[in-house]
């Protein structure tokens, strides 16, 4: 496997990372608003499942029976729901919006073939950091858009097992890199206890990924001034092919989770 650092050490860091970031933006606020700054943090539980390609180049040649083959470090993953947690925090004032957001999803996926057997074992980390502008705003409505980064990495091993011979290749697979982002992001304010937002956004541009799309809607109930729960559903795709790794995955599912501001 490709040396990694602990997910709990990636977080911290990543958080701590975006902090002069995110007090730069704050400075761009207009002083004279009499809008107070807002915080929030929300923890989340993600039900997602993941379907795509994942590869590993370059391919090897295996001597059998009836020949040479050749085989290839990919395997198509299609996984069942894997249970994971999502972190962001989030502040406003004014027009201004900032928020940070970190997840990974562990990967262990076997898909059995005629000649070979393909078992993954991966951990993707996604981490963000992002500023909106709000540009429409009344009681029920408002309306963002937002630029920021997204750094990923892929750290895993894929094991190819030849049916005939029973001999195994081991490789470690995985990169990381980094992409811009671009978004907008709307909110309702439906009822005094419940809102609903949804968000749209494009990263990637062949900088870091080929391509990114991510989709996320959810609903917001007020349980206390300053405690909401948040039920969504989030749909990230990402293409990314360099460095002899091909990432071709999109990860959906359900999610529930509290947000606490101060």
């Amino acid at each position: 496997m490709r040396k990694s650092s602990p997910m709990l050490l990636k977080v911290l860091a990543g958080m701590s990372s975006a902090v002069p970031f995110m007090v730069l933006s704050m400075l761009l606020a207009p002083l004279s608003s009499a809008d107070e700054w807002r915080f929030e943090v929300a923890p989340y539980y993600w039900a997602a499942k993941q379907k795509g390609d994942i590869a590993q180049l370059p391919s090897i040649t295996v001597d059998v029976d009836e020949g040479e083959v050749v085989v290839d470090f990919a395997s198509e993953l299609d996984s069942g729901t894997k249970s994971t947690g999502l972190l962001a925090l989030s502040a406003s004032k004014g027009n201004w919006l900032l928020w940070t957001e970190a997840f990974s999803i562990e990967s262990d996926n076997v898909e059995p073939g005629k000649l070979w057997n393909t078992d993954v074992t991966a951990e993707q980390t996604f981490w963000d950091v992002d500023v909106g502008y709000r540009f429409l705003h009344d009681e029920e409505f408002n309306f963002y858009v937002y630029g920021g980064v997204r750094v990923a990495e892929v750290d895993g091993q894929m094991d190819l097992t030849v049916v005939e011979t029973e001999e195994v290749f081991t490789r470690d697979i995985g990169d990381d890199w980094i992409d811009p982002i671009i978004g907008i992001l709307s909110r309702w304010q439906l009822s005094e206890k419940w809102a609903y937002w949804a968000s749209l956004e494009s990263a990637g541009f062949g900088v870091g990924s080929e391509s990114t799309t991510q989709v996320m809607l959810a609903v917001d109930q007020k349980l206390t001034k300053n405690i909401s729960m948040r039920y969504a559903y989030r749909f990230i795709a990402v293409d990314y092919d360099d460095n002899d790794f091909v990432y071709d995955v999109h990860v959906s599912g359900l999610m529930i989770g509290v947000g606490f501001g101060f």
